[in-house]
């Protein structure tokens, strides 16, 4: 559906995450029918139909034949709506499909299929920045890495590990930029890659660099140095882009990757231009092949394009297929039905709003479940996904109640607390309340059956009965006869 003008974005946190990369496979969003890597069981032919686009939604009209009690053929027509962060961006007039994809261009290469547009230059030490981001709302970002860093917090020391030098970029197919010996005396790359909702700078290191001497372990932090210059029109400014991971935390994973070989204090990079060896014409060649980063270390920044608000409505169905993230406030009606794919997850920051009680609850469950809403799947949940609420930096006094929630491996994960509510060891989870204070902590009622006042069980024959206390006269069971009765 076309819309006059297209709403402007939100722009969310930057998270910064330390993982030791295996594999990472990417989410799959090709058939709205499709809920997870699995082969699809063989079923009624569906047809399906647009009705309603928006930047981060789609209302879907599907169509099926069916046989009824009678074995009747009908035809059966249902409406549910698939949530995705910057699912379709504005050209033209109307709203477009988004797509992950990276493109050469004179230069360096270019994503522009999406709500936002970036431009990657041929040399990661490109003078201008390697990344020229451009936000919806007309928000112009340019990065430029500078280098790795060791900060001590305590005494407020740094000592340089490694800067970056001039490479060339590669192309990976179909949404990541690939350059590789990024940084001198280190074996160590940076990656980029562009989805349509969130924009990620990986840092993966195949060596493990020392602490330096008079580095103590417990405050020393290793930092990814990135300059960052804002531009609006007009107006401009910058700051530092700063990955920060403690020490402690990279400790076992830097123990499982070869020490370093090369150990030099590099000085910062001054006045550093592109190589006259890489002219900064041409179109970013695609890469060979693509090359094994199993077993290396990755220090992984994201930047998340998120909505603001999201209203889950009464008796509606909907379809998760990806990481959502709501970065003001989120809405759940009585009776709202949110139906998750393997890859699917809801993130909510600051504001939650829940059914209020003596209405129907809100039901959180697999896209396979049947039993409740749309069918979208096959009815045959074999699968979990990994959770349904992740909720970050909640205000105080926030709560959540009646809410069900079915098939997550995690009901509800919290932002900085290790102790989760649980979802995988029952069918199902119903949550009664759940209280956030300002403290930063939560209160937890699940819901549970009313049970009928205990009774004690009568005394009937073959029972005994219990000890009398003592000094209690016994009752004498020889009844009364009325006045004026005579024995015959």
């Amino acid at each position: 559906m076309k819309a006059g003008s297209p709403p402007p974005f939100a722009r969310c946190v930057c998270v910064c995450v330390c993982v030791l990369l295996a594999s990472r496979p990417g989410v799959a969003l090709s058939t709205p029918n499709d809920g997870s890597s699995r082969s699809a069981s063989p079923g009624p032919t569906v047809s399906e139909r647009v009705l309603e686009r928006g930047p981060h939604h789609r209302l879907i009209e599907t169509q099926q034949t069916i046989l009824d009690r009678s074995s009747k053929a009908v035809l059966r027509t249902g409406r549910h709506t698939e949530v995705r962060n910057g699912m379709h961006y504005w050209k033209d007039g109307d709203w477009i499909d988004s797509e992950d994809l990276v493109e050469g261009y004179p230069g360096g290469a270019t994503a522009v299929r999406g709500p936002y547009k970036v431009i990657f230059a041929n040399n990661l030490n490109d003078s201008a920045g390697s990344v020229d981001l451009l936000t919806p709302d007309n928000l112009r970002l340019r990065i430029k890495v500078r280098g790795l860093v060791w900060r001590d917090m305590a005494t407020g020391q740094t000592r340089w590990i490694a800067r970056v030098r001039d490479c060339q970029g590669v192309i990976l197919p179909p949404n990541q930029v690939l350059y590789e010996a990024a940084f001198e005396g280190l074996a160590a790359s940076v990656r980029y890659t562009y989805t349509a909702g969130a924009f990620e700078q990986d840092v993966i290191l195949a060596e493990a660099p020392r602490l330096p001497r008079g580095f103590a372990q417990e405050s020393s932090r290793l930092e990814v140095w990135a300059p960052v210059f804002k531009e609006w029109q007009p107006g401009d400014g910058g700051g530092l882009l700063l990955e920060s991971i403690g020490y402690e935390a990279l400790r076992g994973w830097l123990d499982r990757l070869p020490p370093r070989q090369a150990q030099t204090d590099a000085a910062p990079p001054e006045g550093s231009t592109a190589s006259a060896a890489l002219p900064p014409q041409g179109s970013m060649r695609l890469a060979a092949n693509t090359p094994a980063f199993s077993g290396r270390l990755v220090i992984d920044f994201i930047l998340v394009f998120s909505q603001q608000y999201l209203t889950f409505q009464t008796d509606q169905t909907y379809k998760i297929a990806s990481a959502v993230n709501i970065s003001k406030r989120a809405t759940f009606q009585a009776g709202a039905i949110v139906k998750f794919t393997d890859q699917g997850s809801l993130t909510i920051q600051r504001r939650l709003t829940s059914p209020v009680p003596l209405t129907p609850r809100a039901v959180l469950t697999h896209f396979d479940d049947n039993s409740i809403g749309e069918p979208l799947g096959d009815n045959q949940v074999t699968t979990r996904y990994p959770f349904a609420l992740l909720l970050d930096t909640l205000g105080a006094g926030e709560t959540i109640q009646r809410m069900e929630i079915r098939y997550a491996q995690t009901g509800i994960d919290f932002n900085g607390f290790n102790n989760p509510i649980p979802g995988a060891t029952a069918y199902r989870f119903e949550l009664e309340d759940l209280h956030w204070t300002d403290q930063g902590s939560y209160r937890v009622r699940p819901l549970r059956r009313r049970r009928p006042p205990h009774r004690p069980p009568r005394q009937g024959r073959g029972q005994t009965r219990p000890p009398r206390p003592p000094g209690q006269r016994r009752r004498s069971r020889r009844r009364r006869r009325p006045r004026g009765h005579r024995r015959p």
